[in-house]
């Protein structure tokens, strides 16, 4: 009795997920769907003040890409590869288009740094340690 509940389980639980793939956005129009495209690639960008250990998410362009027309890109950003990005805080494109820092590193100011020693930048981004060393990412940290 147990192992049948179980496979209705599974098979409800299949049932519900094929149904939730994907459908939605076939039955929106194709300016609906560019204009959410842009609305959610926008939400996914970070304030550059702040940045965030692995930097910012590029914007993906609804309408293709920044290369024939560099201008689409907003203040701030720069066309790398067909995507607008900004260099002060992009981790595969800081400080210029391609420039990628290493894993452990991230993009402050357009220059890779360690968030996990930098005094300026401990943990984050202009998160600075006025008074003792940064450690693991924070200040003064007693490990």
């Amino acid at each position: 009795m147990r192992s049948q509940a179980m496979v209705v389980a599974v098979v409800f639980l299949l049932v519900a997920a094929a149904a939730a793939s994907g459908s939605e956005d076939r039955k929106l129009s194709p300016f609906v769907r560019r204009n959410l495209v842009q609305q959610q690639s926008s939400r996914a960008q970070v304030h550059p003040a702040r940045g965030h250990y692995f930097g910012k998410h590029p914007r993906r362009l609804a309408d293709g890409d920044c290369t024939a027309n560099p201008a689409v890109c907003a203040a701030g950003t720069q066309c790398c590869d067909g995507i607008c990005v900004d260099l002060s805080s992009n981790m595969n494109n800081c400080g210029h288009c391609r420039y990628k820092c290493s894993f452990s590193l991230g993009c402050c100011g357009g220059s890779c740094v360690n968030l996990q020693t930098d005094s300026s930048n401990c943990g984050a981004c202009g998160s600075t340690c006025t008074t003792a060393a940064c450690s693991m990412g924070l200040c003064a940290y007693a490990g």
